[in-house]
């Protein structure tokens, strides 16, 4: 799995959880976002 491959599906997962939240104001998924994008931001670096 290439690096790009991995971002499509971080982004992917991302979209999944805001739409959810989008659909739900309880939601508390966005930590699980920070993670997913932190990871990222570390990989790059």
């Amino acid at each position: 799995m290439t690096n790009e491959d991995k971002c499509r599906e971080r982004l992917e997962t991302i979209r999944q959880i805001l739409e959810q939240s989008k659909m739900n104001p309880d939601f508390k998924e966005i930590d699980r976002i920070f993670k997913l994008t932190e990871d990222l931001s570390n990989e790059n670096n």
